[in-house]
This record gives structure tokens, C-alpha cells and sequence, in this order.
């Protein structure tokens, strides 16, 4: 029979190859477009190439945006899916022919080549929510979510309007609890940075950003290396003083040394004296005798 619907083709495909077709049961079919799917409160709107985008000319942030964390612990959020582990940074890209409630989309896409080049893609978008249950009106907040636009993924919510203002403890990250359930904790390190995330580990701020909580994010981090700069420092004079002590014990010991060698050395010359002296005088006792008539001999 044949198939209608092209997500059954999954695993199920006759590949033409050099030497004809072959059966291939290890490649899934999915369903892009789930992606880009909206909701009753979320207007996300594509546009075709000779289109102009609205929310790009408007967009207040530049074309990359750098997630970073203090603590390394991205993985919360990124899962295994970190091209740069050691330094826990994320950079999005803008998603161009896309918006997202008229504001940019962002999106980073992680490529596993060991596993048939799977992809997984995070979105940084806008997001329109209702706080409560009973709100008539909508709330606005920047969210991270998983493989799609919607925030049935969602991984992280900043509740701020302006993403820069996405600085430290304003993140909420959706960890596992008890191996199931899934709550939201406050996430005291995660920062954004408006560029591309080498710019994090640099002295170039941009100078709107002077007063904002991501300015507060990268001084934190110069406040780190600085202050292992002065442990380093510390460890090295104790290490030097540590040195010093010990080369003057060493010479201590050496003068003590020397003095009981030549102390020493002067007292058995003075007993072995003394003891020549001794013999001296018993041999000359030896040599004096009297006879009976009283003449030394």
C-alpha cells in the first residue's frame, strides 16, 4: 500500500546508490515546520527572501548574542549539546526571515558527528505569557527553549521586556527534581552579552552597556581572575618565604656543624697534650733512680 503521509517514511527509506538502491533504516523524518509553530498569544511570522523582515531594522541587539555562565553549569540548560564546555559559553545567531512577537529570533544549532550528524537547535525569543491563571492580559519575557519556538520547551525564562537587561539572578532554569518533575530555580550566573561570546573573556565593553546587569556579569568575571591573580601571587611569595627559612636553617645547621667540628678538634689537641705532657713526666720519673748510697744514677 502506499504511504500519504511522509512522516511514516521514517527509517523506511530506498536509497539510490552507485550500485543501486539500497534500504535505510537509520534515518528519521520529522516534522520541520513543528518548529515554528505559534500559539493564542504568540505571532511567529516568516518571511520570503525579497521580503522586508519588520522586527530586523527595529532589532536593538546585534546580529550574535552571547550566553555565558560564571559557573560553567550551561549544561543545565544545554544539556550535553556545548560546543565549548570549559568556558560554558553559547553563542546565538539571529534567525533572519523570522520574528517572533515583532521582535528578532536567535537560535543556536548543535551537530552531533558521531551520532549520523543529529541536530538539536535552541531559540532565544520573545515570549507573551500569562503570569496567573485569571490575568486578562499578557506578560512579556525572554525565553531559551528546545527544538521549537514554544514554551511547552521552554529551558529558561528571563521576566525582563529588554533582553540586555537579562543579567545575573534574573534567569529562571528549568531543572529535573526527583528524576521527574521539573521546577524553575533562580539561576545566580547565567548572563547575556550583546555580541559574539569572545568579546566575554575581553576588555572591550560596549559602552551602552556600562550600567546594565550584563556590565555587572563581565565584572564579576574580571573580579574572579583577579582575585586568582592575588592567590597565585600569595601562594608564590609563601612558597619564596618557605624557601628563604629553609636555606637559613640549612646554613644554621651547617655553622653549628662547623663550630662543634673545630671546638671539638681544639679539646682533643689539649687532651692528647696533656697526655704527652703525662707520658713526658713518667719517663723521666723512669730515668731518675737513687742507689743505696743515696747517688742518682
Amino acid at each position: 500500500s502506499s504511504i500519504t503521509d511522509p512522516l511514516q517514511c521514517g527509517n523506511n527509506w530506498w536509497i539510490l546508490r552507485n550500485r543501486g538502491w539500497r534500504f535505510d533504516s537509520t534515518s528519521p523524518t520529522t516534522e520541520c515546520a513543528s518548529a515554528f509553530k505559534a500559539d493564542s498569544v504568540n505571532a511567529f511570522v516568516g518571511y520570503l527572501e525579497d521580503e522586508e523582515v519588520p522586527c530586523v531594522p527595529e532589532n536593538a541587539y546585534n546580529e550574535h548574542m552571547c550566553v555565558s555562565d560564571l559557573n560553567q553549569s550551561l549544561s543545565t540548560i544545554f544539556e550535553e549539546h556545548l560546543v565549548d564546555t570549559a568556558s560554558a559559553h553559547v553563542q546565538f545567531s539571529l534567525f533572519a526571515g523570522y520574528c517572533m512577537n515583532e521582535r528578532a529570533v536567535y537560535y543556536y544549532t548543535h551537530v552531533d558527528v558521531s551520532n549520523h550528524n543529529l541536530s538539536t537547535t535552541y531559540y532565544l525569543h520573545y515570549n507573551h505569557y500569562y503570569r496567573f491563571s485569571d490575568d486578562n492580559a499578557t506578560s512579556t519575557r525572554w525565553i531559551i527553549s528546545k527544538d521549537d519556538v514554544s514554551e511547552a520547551s521552554l529551558k529558561a525564562a528571563c521576566h525582563h521586556d529588554d533582553l540586555l537587561q537579562c543579567g545575573v539572578s534574573t534567569w529562571m532554569v528549568s531543572v529535573v527534581v526527583d528524576g521527574d518533575s521539573r521546577q524553575q530555580q533562580t539561576s545566580h550566573n547565567i548572563g547575556v552579552h550583546n555580541d559574539e561570546c569572545p568579546l566575554i573573556h575581553g576588555e572591550q565593553i560596549p559602552s551602552e552597556l556600562t550600567n546594565s546587569p550584563v556590565t555587572t556579569f563581565v565584572r564579576s568575571e574580571e573580579m574572579e581572575e583577579e582575585s586568582d591573580a592575588k592567590y597565585n601571587t600569595m601562594v608564590i611569595i609563601i612558597v619564596a618565604v618557605s624557601v628563604v627559612v629553609a636555606v637559613c636553617v640549612i646554613v644554621l645547621v651547617v655553622i653549628m656543624c662547623a663550630w662543634s667540628f673545630v671546638h671539638g678538634s681544639k679539646e682533643a689537641d689539649a687532651m692528647e697534650e696533656h697526655q704527652v705532657h703525662q707520658e713526658n713526666q713518667k719517663e723521666m720519673a723512669s730515668l731518675t733512680a737513687v742507689d743505696g748510697r743515696g747517688e742518682t744514677v
